[in-house]
C-alpha cells in the first residue's frame, strides 16, 4: 500500500512506524510483526479514502494536546492524525488461546488476538454458498476480517472529555505490581497513588523519548512536555445510542455494525476471488436465514451480518465529511445526516433497530430498511444496491430481492404465501 502514497508520505509513515513497530513488538515476534503489517495497511487505507475529503482534522475537533506529531496552524494532517491516533491508542498485543473473542481494550489500550476462536466457523455455514469456497482461503480471510475489526474500533477511539494539563495512559501504567494490604492507611494509599503516577508518567516519558531521533524531521511531542501534566486514564462518557445490558455492561450497535463494514472493506472480505465462479447467475455468496421469509446475502458470516449489511446501506447515503467525523472523531454529523437530530430517543432507537438485526428479529428491523429506501429516494440516490445489501425475501412462492418485493406490496405484510 505504500505505493500509494507520495514519497514524503511514505518516509515520513515509514519513520514513525518502524519505532511503532520496535515499541509494540521489541522481541521481533513473526506474528506480532503481522499484525503491526495489518495496523500500517489499515492506516493507508483510511488515510486513501478519506485524504480528498478530510484533508485536515482541526484541533477544535480534537483538543488533545500530548499526541506525538503536533499539529500546524490549529490543525493536522490526516496522516499525522491517523499515526497520532495508532501511537495514543495502542500500547500492546497480546495473542492469547482459550475460548475468549479478539476484542480491543480502550482502557489498556491493548489488542487480544484468539487466532483460535475465530477459526471455529461452523463447517455448515461454510457450505451455506451456490458454489462453494476454497474453505482453507477463506478462512485466513475471515479471520484478517476480525483482527481488522479491532484494528477499527482502536482507530475509531477518542477521548471524550479532555482535561486540560492532562496526559491519558493505559490503565494498566496506574496498577502497582504490590497491592497496598492496610487499606485504612490513609497516607499510606496516598503515597502509593502519587508513586504509581509518577511511574507511570516516567513511563510515558520513555515512550515518548523513543521518537526523539524523529525530532530535526518533524515537530514532535518532548517528553519534557508532559513533565508537570496530571496522568489519568479516560473515563469514556457513555453515547446516546449506548444500550445497557444489566448489570454493568454497556453495549453499542451502531459502532459494532459500522466498524464490521469497514473491516470488511478494509480486510479484502467484501471484494476477492474466492467466491468468483464462471458461469453467469446466482450470487455466490453465503446465504444466512433470518426468519422464514428473509435471507441474509453475506461475504461474511458474524454476528454483525445483519446490522453491517444496513451499515453499508447507510454509508452509502452519508457523506465521508459526516461519516469520518462521527466514527473517528466521535461528533453526531450521522445521526443528525439521517435521522435529523442527535437525541436519546431517535438515536437509542436507531441503536435498538441494529441489535435487533444482529438478533435476527426482522420485525424490529423493517421499519429501518424503509427509511433507508425513503432517504434515498428523498436524495435521489439509486437504490440498486440495496438488493445486496438487504435480505432476500420469500414471495409468491419464490426468493426475490428486497426492492422487487416492494412493486405490489410492503415488507410488512410480506409472508410466505403457501407455507404447506
Amino acid at each position: 500500500m505504500f505505493e500509494k502514497l507520495t514519497h514524503e508520505e511514505a518516509i515520513k509513515l515509514n519513520d514513525f512506524m518502524s519505532i511503532y513497530r520496535e515499541y509494540l513488538n521489541p522481541n521481533c515476534d513473526k506474528d506480532l510483526d503481522v499484525i503491526i503489517d495489518y495496523i500500517i495497511d489499515l492506516m493507508i487505507k483510511i488515510y486513501i479514502e478519506y485524504k480528498d475529503d478530510i484533508p485536515f482534522i482541526s484541533i477544535k475537533d480534537d483538543n488533545y494536546k500530548y499526541y506525538i506529531l503536533k499539529p500546524s496552524n490549529g490543525q493536522y494532517c490526516l496522516l499525522d492524525y491517523l499515526i497520532n491516533k495508532a501511537i495514543q491508542n495502542l500500547d500492546s498485543i497480546e495473542l492469547i488461546d482459550g475460548k475468549m473473542s479478539c476484542n480491543y481494550n480502550m482502557l489498556k489500550k491493548r489488542i487480544s488476538i484468539n487466532r483460535n476462536n475465530v477459526y471455529s466457523l461452523h463447517e455448515s455455514v461454510l457450505d451455506a454458498t451456490k458454489h462453494g469456497i476454497d474453505k482453507d482461503k477463506y478462512l485466513e480471510l475471515y479471520f484478517k476480517h476480525f483482527i481488522y475489526h479491532e484494528l477499527c474500533h482502536m482507530f475509531h477511539y477518542t477521548i471524550s472529555e479532555i482535561e486540560e494539563n492532562t496526559v491519558y495512559v493505559p490503565s494498566d501504567y496506574l496498577v502497582s505490581d504490590v497491592m497496598i494490604q492496610k487499606r485504612g492507611n490513609k497516607k499510606e494509599k496516598r503515597n502509593h497513588d502519587a508513586e504509581c503516577k509518577q511511574s507511570a508518567l516516567e513511563r510515558m516519558q520513555k515512550r515518548i523519548g523513543m521518537y526523539g531521533k524523529l525530532k530535526d524531521k518533524y515537530s514532535i511531542l518532548s517528553p519534557n512536555e508532559i513533565e508537570s501534566c496530571y496522568v489519568k486514564t479516560e473515563m469514556p462518557a457513555i453515547k446516546y445510542e449506548a444500550i445497557f445490558l444489566p448489570p454493568y455492561l454497556y453495549q453499542n450497535p451502531v459502532e459494532e455494525a459500522f466498524t464490521d463494514c469497514e473491516a470488511q472493506v478494509y480486510s479484502g472480505i467484501f471484494e476477492n476471488d474466492i467466491f468468483d465462479v464462471n458461469e453467469n447467475g446466482t450470487l455466490n455468496c453465503f446465504y444466512i436465514p433470518v426468519d422464514d421469509e428473509h435471507v441474509i446475502m453475506t461475504y461474511c458470516p458474524n454476528a454483525y451480518s445483519f446490522s453491517a449489511s444496513i451499515a453499508f446501506a447507510l454509508k452509502e447515503c452519508i457523506s465521508k465529511q459526516s461519516y469520518f467525523r462521527t466514527f473517528f472523531l466521535g461528533k453526531a454529523d450521522l445521526f443528525i445526516d439521517f435521522l435529523g437530530s442527535y437525541d436519546p430517543i431517535s438515536a437509542n432507537n436507531f441503536s435498538c433497530q441494529l441489535m435487533d438485526a444482529n438478533k435476527r428479529k426482522f420485525e424490529g428491523v423493517n421499519s429501518l430498511l424503509e427509511s433507508i429506501v425513503n432517504f434515498r429516494k428523498e436524495h435521489g440516490i439509486s437504490s440498486k444496491s440495496l438488493n445486496i445489501y438487504f435480505p432476500l425475501v420469500y414471495k409468491d412462492g419464490k426468493w426475490v430481492y428486497y426492492i422487487d418485493s416492494l412493486e405490489n406490496t410492503t415488507p410488512k405484510v410480506l409472508k410466505k404465501e403457501n407455507k404447506n
